[in-house]
């Protein structure tokens, strides 16, 4: 998918999670993906709206709904790619609700649930 602004911190090279959460475990194969809390997921979600939106992370809520924080149909198609990429999680399938949407914070939440499974 073709993407607005910056491009993502892994195509911009950059270690989004200083190797502390396990985010670039797809590339080393070090971590186990159940592992992730909500809170290093929720992270990971506000930097990848930053890179969509062009906001910077703390001018993110992680309480409010992602309309909210600047996340529009295609950056949501977006931030399910994002999902899909980094934690192999396919919310459409899964059967995403608009309570798993209501904040980001509830969107980790789910993210986390379906890694559990």
């Amino acid at each position: 998918a073709a993407r607005r602004g910056r491009g993502s911190a892994e195509d911009r090279g950059a270690d989004p999670d200083n190797g502390k959460s396990g985010f670039d475990c797809f590339e080393k194969g070090s971590c186990i993906m159940s592992e992730l809390s909500v809170e290093e997921i929720t992270a990971k979600l506000l930097e990848e709206i930053s890179v969509i939106t062009g906001k910077k992370t703390d001018e993110l809520d992680r309480k409010l709904p992602l309309a909210r924080n600047g996340i529009n149909s295609m950056g949501f198609v977006e931030l399910l790619l994002t999902v899909a990429k980094n934690w192999n999680v396919n919310l459409i399938d899964a059967g995403i609700s608009m309570a798993d949407v209501n904040s980001v914070e509830s969107l980790a939440a789910r993210v986390r649930q379906e890694l559990a499974r």
